[in-house]
Parts: structure tokens; C-alpha cells; sequence
């Protein structure tokens, strides 16, 4: 089904949040009454594919979104600004909108893109509660967006199973962490170098602690009379005088 895709800040919408910081989107009543059969039939709660053809470049480009509201007049629609970029759409360019079901998430690998991602307390905990509220629905690649202790924190989809989107509500959810990019966490200061005047050099390095090898060894001492060069005379009248 046809719409025309406006962004959200264009609607009049009753959330008490950011919907810029999620994955609602706000339809028209023709989607519901198109689609309501399928909707009743289904508990969960409804993800639609929205499809944008760029005839400048010639590329397709599909998102994934749950509508909050069946509200907007005509044939419009209200996304996120952000996923205004990712269809590569202009403000009231036309889209195809349909009704898509996917299954619930059971595992997913996140990339944190900020450092303030890393003082989020109890992070599987909150991010579990935070996801599946702003982010019933997710696919590859979306990066997640949220405010947590008056911070803007950023993550990127890296993986998702069973499928390329996924529910993530009613679900048994796995989360992983993969390392962020270089840069994104200070890097760690290089060891300072000892400057060469405050190195002592030792003349002698002990063997082992109060061992020195000079006090083990038996010294040779030498006297002027050991040194001294004897002729067979010299040694003969040192024999008489030492027998007399």
C-alpha cells in the first residue's frame, strides 16, 4: 500500500517520549483497515515494512517499524527523522508500505559506539527493559538510541538470531557485547620513562643478599721475601744456618 512519509516532528502524536529515539512510527487508518485481519490475528505487536525507491541513484532501501498509532491523516506516515536518511527519502516522497512478521528475537550481538555506555549500571538489565520498550522490532544494523542518567548513549546491531529482524518483546533474550571501534574508549597512557640520572648503577651486584663473592675467595698475599730470587749460594748458607 502507497503513502507519503513525513517526518515525526510533522504529527501531532500523543507519546509522553522521544519517538526519534525509537522504532515507532505513526500510520494512517487505510493501513489499519487494510491490515487489521492480520493484526487481530496476531498477539504481537504490529511491524510493518516501509519501502523507498531513490529513482536519483536507483537504490531500494526497507525498514523495519511498529506503529504506535493509527492516526495520520490521508495517505501520510510519520517515521523517525533518522530512518528518513535510511530509506534515502525526502519529505513527502512516496513509500510502500506492508504488514511483515517476524519472529522473536533469541540472541543478539551489540556494539557500544559511546564510552557513556560503559557507566550504564546493571547493562543487560537496562538495556533489555530500554529495547524492548523503544524497540519492539529491530534488524541489522539499526543503531539504537536512548538517554540513560541524562546521557546520550548509542549502540549498533552487529547480529541478530533468527533472522535478519526480529521481535524483541515476549521473548527469552540473549544479549552479547562485541568491542567497540578504536577510539571510542580512551586509549591508556604510555609507562613513563625513568630519566637516565635517577637509574643507579651498581659497581657490584651481589650473588644473593649479604653474599659477597670477595669475602669467599682466598686471597694470594705476597711478600718482598716470597718474591725474592735466590742463587744455589744464597739457598746453601740458608741450610747451614738453619742446621746450626
Amino acid at each position: 500500500m502507497n503513502g507519503i512519509v513525513y517526518p515525526l516532528s510533522y504529527s501531532n502524536n500523543t507519546a509522553d517520549y522521544d519517538m526519534n529515539d525509537s522504532n515507532y512510527c505513526i500510520l494512517n487508518n487505510n493501513i489499519l483497515e487494510k491490515y487489521q485481519n492480520k493484526i487481530l490475528e496476531n498477539n504481537e505487536v504490529s511491524v510493518f515494512r516501509i519501502t523507498h525507491h531513490n529513482k536519483e541513484i536507483g537504490i531500494t532501501n526497507c525498514i523495519y517499524l511498529t506503529s504506535k498509532e493509527f492516526t495520520a491523516p490521508g495517505l501520510n506516515i510519520y517515521i523517525p527523522f533518522s530512518k528518513l536518511d535510511e530509506l534515502m527519502a525526502n519529505i513527502q516522497d512516496s513509500v510502500l508500505i506492508d504488514y511483515y512478521n517476524p519472529p522473536q528475537a533469541s540472541h543478539m550481538k551489540l556494539k557500544p559506539l559511546c564510552k557513556e555506555f560503559y557507566d550504564i549500571d546493571d547493562v543487560k538489565e537496562n538495556l533489555e527493559n530500554i529495547i524492548t520498550k523503544y524497540y519492539p522490532v529491530i534488524q541489522i544494523g539499526d543503531i539504537l538510541t536512548f538517554r540513560y542518567d541524562d546521557k546520550d548513549i548509542t549502540i549498533k546491531v552487529e547480529s541478530l538470531e533468527p533472522d535478519h529482524v526480529c521481535r524483541t518483546t515476549n521473548t527469552d533474550l540473549n544479549v552479547d557485547f562485541v568491542p567497540p571501534d578504536k577510539g571510542v574508549l580512551p586509549e591508556p597512557e604510555p609507562p613513563k620513562v625513568q630519566p637516565k640520572s635517577d637509574i643507579q648503577q651498581k659497581s657490584e651486584i651481589p650473588l644473593h643478599p649479604g653474599y659477597r663473592l670477595s669475602e669467599h675467595m682466598d686471597k694470594e698475599t705476597t711478600t718482598d721475601e716470597d718474591s725474592e730470587e735466590l742463587s744455589a749460594e744464597d739457598i746453601r748458607l740458608k741450610r747451614l744456618a738453619y742446621f746450626e
